[in-house]
């Protein structure tokens, strides 16, 4: 079974969120930007797009690029590190969103 959430479709993500919302530092609340319907349709048609299972299940990868996270937990490590990774590239987070420090303990 192939993995939905791929570093490609990260990339996508959140060049897609830029060229359509802005970056993060512009949206008008944290969970929301502007035009929270233009959103919500867009959380929508990118899941149907990639094969995710809702809207819900994009939001939840953009708030592991938009929240900080004082814990990761092993099985959650590669989620929060490719949705940094891939919003900072992408411009949509600026470094302030990245901790400045990243332990973890990983078996």
């Amino acid at each position: 079974m192939k993995r939905i959430w791929e570093k490609e479709t990260y990339a996508l993500l959140y060049k897609t969120l830029v060229k359509n919302f802005q970056e993060y530092a512009s949206w008008e609340t944290k969970s929301y930007p502007k035009n929270r319907d233009n959103y919500n349709n867009f959380c929508n048609a990118f899941a149907t797009s990639i094969g995710a299972k809702s809207g819900d299940a994009v939001k939840n990868q953009i708030a592991w690029a938009t929240t900080t996270q004082d814990n990761v937990v092993d099985s959650h490590i590669n989620v929060f590190l490719d949705n940094k990774t891939a919003a900072f590239k992408a411009g949509f987070i600026t470094k302030k969103y990245i901790p400045s420090t990243f332990l973890c303990e990983y078996e």
